[in-house]
């Protein structure tokens, strides 16, 4: 069964999802689930909007053997759920590996680190900041779209998927 999104439309001052919309959440390890309280309320948020949102996490992202069993994962619930989109909250490898698999349109969130890269205490970006940096960059360009949390993130992204990238802000609500 193929469907196609929508655009949502505003009526009323809220913002109303034209028809059923199915999303699969994929997130890093339970533990950075846990910690990621961020990550809930945006599922809750599209919940509200009578999103429908599964959730896949990915136990291991540095494994070779466990990246093709989250692909895998990926691809057979996608089916089974008949999800629209996969929402990838992590860039690197795993949002290079849904962008390369998935039967469904995929949205990275990136984070931070996973498209700036980890610096070492000289600031020198280490060789493992700098080949999460290249994957996160990789699974831009194959993804359907990109999430940034800054216009600064999004700036980061190369120029051929830049223009794919909505910045939306989260974190400390200052109000």
């Amino acid at each position: 069964m193929s469907r196609r999104l929508g655009d949502p439309a505003e009526r009323d001052g809220k913002l109303k999802v034209p028809h059923e919309i199915r999303v699969l959440a994929v997130v890093p390890g339970r533990h950075s689930w846990a910690r990621g309280h961020w990550r809930r309320e945006q599922m809750e948020s599209l919940k509200s909007l009578g999103v429908h949102v599964r959730h896949l996490i990915a136990e291991e992202r540095r494994n070779p053997h466990a990246l093709m069993q989250f692909a895998n994962r990926l691809r057979t619930l996608s089916r089974i759920h008949e999800v629209d989109v996969a929402h990838v909250h992590w860039g690197s490898s795993l949002g290079l590996t849904a962008a390369l698999v998935s039967p469904v349109p995929v949205v990275i969130s990136f984070c931070g680190s996973d498209l700036l890269g980890a610096y070492n205490p000289k600031g020198r970006r280490t060789l493992r900041g700098r080949l999460t940096s290249l994957l996160s960059q990789v699974g831009a360009i194959r993804a359907k779209a990109t999430v940034a949390k800054s216009a600064a993130l999004r700036d980061a992204l190369w120029p051929r998927s830049r223009s794919r990238c909505l910045v939306i802000p989260n974190g400390v609500d200052l109000e």
